[in-house]
């Protein structure tokens, strides 16, 4: 969606009267899953969690990875964290109590770091992907 697209839609629904400004937008980009790179990180997460799965999931807010789109780069904002079944994800994440636990971010880093070592020594870098 551009930012006409939700301009469009905004002014739909609040009508005339408001005024709109749009202080920053980026333009919007898919990125395949069909890299090596992206079955790496699902190798490794079902190596480290093997009831684990890696879906795509847009988390709303900002990332600097429309600038890197355009020089070309892959970007998926993989950071891997476990958390136990009855915790609640929205609940923890940007809230004025924002936390995790601490075993998950270890996994998490564990999990991350695995992924680069790997994805370094196979090369995959040099190679686009």
């Amino acid at each position: 969606q551009t930012t006409d697209d939700l301009l469009r839609e905004l002014r739909a629904l609040v009508g005339e009267p408001v005024e709109i400004e749009v202080i920053a937008s980026a333009s919007p980009h898919v990125v395949s899953t069909d890299t090596a790179l992206y079955r790496l990180i699902e190798r490794v997460v079902g190596e480290h969690d093997p009831a684990g799965r890696v879906v795509p999931y847009l988390t709303v807010g900002f990332t600097d990875s429309c600038n890197y789109a355009r020089l070309g780069i892959t970007c998926y904002g993989f950071t891997p964290l476990q958390l136990p079944p009855d915790l609640s994800f929205s609940a923890l994440f940007h809230g004025h109590n924002e936390r995790i636990p601490v075993d998950g971010f270890g996994w998490g880093v564990r999990t991350f770091c695995e992924v680069v070592r790997r994805f370094v020594l196979t090369d995959r870098g040099s190679k686009g992907d």
